[in-house]
């Protein structure tokens, strides 16, 4: 399955992407937002992700909401923003 990624702050430079674009990624079918931040090499002690921002957002962290992400399952064109607990500013 394809889903849109936005890396924000430091963790697009970590990636070399551009931190104000959308990139399209390519997850396995049932693949979790652990599964994606494993994936792209982003440890996810200190990460908040966004959702389908907008639109049905929903909004996790990886201490906050472990359990709850383990139970989420990413879908096909999904949108992911990613964002570090610190982002400048």
């Amino acid at each position: 399955m394809i889903i849109k990624v936005r890396l924000f702050g430091y963790l697009a430079k970590h990636c070399g992407k551009d931190p104000f674009k959308e990139f399209g990624f390519s997850l396995p079918e049932n693949s979790k937002p652990e599964d994606l931040l494993k994936l792209l090499g982003i440890p996810g002690k200190e990460i908040m992700l966004v959702i389908n921002p907008g639109e049905k957002e929903k909004v996790l962290t990886i201490n906050d909401a472990h359990d709850k992400q383990n139970r989420l399952e990413l879908k096909t064109n999904d949108t992911i923003w990613i964002y570090p607990f610190l982002d400048g500013g």
